[in-house]
C-alpha cells in the first residue's frame, strides 16, 4: 500500500534536563523531536505503527533506531529521535559532526522516499559560536581557576625536578622534598598481602613454601629426567608394576640388584629364564618345585647319569616299553617276568641268553613264538622275542 508522510524535525529545549548527555541546566538536549502526518490511499492513518529512522552520510548509514509502537491519530505521529537507547545508541555530536546528513524514514518496515535533508535548528546554530566560550562558566569540566593566561609567570610556582623520582622495591611515593624535587618514599602500608596456595609470605616477599608444590600444580609432561636429581627416585616413589621391561636397559638388573627370594615364579614370563640367564650351579634342587621340571624343559641329552642320584629313577618314571634289551647291562636282572607275543611267565633270574616257553592255547596245541596257535608242543622262544619287562609278583 502506498503511503506518504509529511514530516518536520525540530530540536526543542522544553525538557533539556532529561537529555542523555546534558551536563548543565541550560545545555542543548541530545534528542530531536519528530512530527509527521501519515496518509495512504484511504486517507489519514489511525492505529499503532512502527517508525524507523536512518541517518545517511553519503551512501553510508551512521545512525539508526526503531520506535516499535507509535500511535497514529488522524495521521499524526510523534517521536523523539535518540530516545530508544540514549546510552548505547546516542544521537550525539559524534553522529552529527562532518558532512551533511539525510534522514530516511521507514513505516512498518516500508522505506518512504525521498530522504529528508537534516538541517540546522536553533540550538545547532548557536553551537557554532560555542568555541569562543565568551561567557561560559566551565570549559568541559574545567573552571576558570583551573586555567591560566598564556603570559602568566611560572616563577616560584613549580618545584624543581630532582634526581630521585621513584622508590625502590615495594616502597611507595609519599611526598616531594620542595628544595630538591626528590620524592619521599615509605613502606606500602595500605596494601594487604596474602599468600596463596603453595606460597609463603615474609613481610612483602613471597616464596614457595617447603613441600608446597603438589602433583596437581604440575603441568602434564613438565617433569622430565633433567629435572630429577640422580638417585632421587627411591623404591617408595615407584608405583606397583611401574618398572616394566621396556624401562630397563639391557643387562641392567644383575644378581646383586635382586634381594634373596624376590623373584618368584609369578614374576617370570613364560620362557623368560633361558640357560644363558642362569649362573653356573645357580639352580639347585631346593629351587625347583616338585614336578616343575618337565620333559619339555630339558634339552636333548641334558640329563646325564652324573645328574641322577642313586635310586632316583623308579618304574613310575619309565615309560612302558622304553627299556630294551640293549639298555640292559650283561649282569642278571633278578625276579622279573618276561613276555612276548606268545608267552608270559615268571622265570626267576633272567640273563640275556635265556628263553621262554610258550603255553597251550587249545587242546593239543601250543602257541608259536609269533603267537599263532598251531604248534603241537611248547616252543622255546629266543631272547630277541622278549617285548618288555614287568615287575614280578613275588
Amino acid at each position: 500500500m502506498h503511503r506518504t508522510l509529511l514530516a518536520t524535525t525540530a530540536a526543542l529545549a522544553a525538557l533539556a534536563a532529561t537529555a542523555a548527555t546534558a551536563t548543565t541546566a541550560d545545555a542543548a538536549p541530545t534528542q530531536i523531536s519528530f512530527a509527521g502526518r501519515l496518509a495512504d490511499a484511504d486517507g489519514p492513518v489511525d492505529g499503532t505503527i512502527a517508525l524507523g529512522f536512518r541517518l545517511f552520510r553519503g551512501g553510508s548509514v551512521v545512525w539508526q533506531e526503531t520506535h516499535a509502537a507509535v500511535a497514529a491519530t488522524d495521521g499524526l505521529v510523534f517521536a523523539a529521535l535518540g530516545s530508544v537507547d540514549p546510552t548505547g545508541n546516542p544521537l550525539d555530536a559524534d553522529v552529527l559532526e562532518g558532512d551533511a546528513l539525510a534522514l530516511e524514514i521507514l513505516v512498518d518496515g516500508q522505506v518512504l522516499a525521498p530522504r529528508l535533508d537534516f538541517l540546522a535548528v536553533p540550538y545547532a546554530i548557536r553551537a557554532q559560536v560555542a568555541d569562543l566560550a565568551t561567557s561560559a562558566d566551565t570549559l568541559g569540566e574545567l573552571t576558570p581557576g583551573d586555567v591560566a593566561l598564556a603570559d602568566h609567570d611560572h616563577a616560584g610556582v613549580y618545584l624543581p625536578v630532582g634526581g630521585a623520582l621513584s622508590c625502590p622495591g615495594t616502597r611507595k611515593v609519599t611526598g616531594i622534598v620542595p628544595a630538591t624535587g626528590n620524592v619521599l618514599c615509605d613502606n606500602d602500608l595500605s596494601t594487604t598481602y596474602t599468600a596463596g596456595a603453595g606460597l609463603a609470605l615474609a613481610g612483602t616477599t613471597f616464596s614457595i613454601a617447603a613441600g608446597a608444590v603438589t602433583g596437581a600444580m604440575l603441568a602434564a609432561g613438565s617433569v622430565d629426567s633433567s629435572r630429577i636429581v640422580d638417585g632421587a627416585v627411591a623404591t617408595a616413589d615407584l608405583a606397583s608394576a611401574a618398572v616394566t621391561a621396556a624401562k630397563l636397559a639391557a643387562n641392567a638388573v644383575t644378581g646383586a640388584a635382586l634381594a634373596d627370594g624376590v623373584v618368584t615364579s609369578a614374576k617370570l614370563a613364560a620362557g623368560a629364564v633361558t640357560a644363558a640367564a642362569l649362573a653356573a650351579a645357580s639352580v639347585t634342587t631346593a629351587k625347583l618345585a616338585d614336578g616343575a621340571v618337565t620333559a619339555a624343559k630339558l634339552a636333548d641329552n641334558a640329563v646325564t647319569a652324573a645328574k641322577l642320584a642313586d635310586n632316583a629313577v623308579d618304574s613310575a618314571a619309565i615309560v612302558n616299553g622304553a627299556v630294551t634289551s640293549a639298555d640292559l647291562a650283561g649282569a642278571e636282572v633278578a625276579l622279573y617276568r618276561v613276555t612276548t607275543a606268545a608267552c608270559t611267565q615268571d622265570i626267576g633270574t633272567l640273563t640275556i641268553s635265556d628263553t621262554c616257553q610258550t603255553g597251550p592255547c587249545s587242546p593239543g596245541f601250543f602257541d608259536s613264538c609269533a603267537g599263532t596257535c598251531n604248534q603241537t608242543s611248547s616252543q622255546s622262544c629266543p631272547n630277541d622275542q622278549i617285548g618288555k619287562l614287568l615287575a614280578t609278583s613275588n
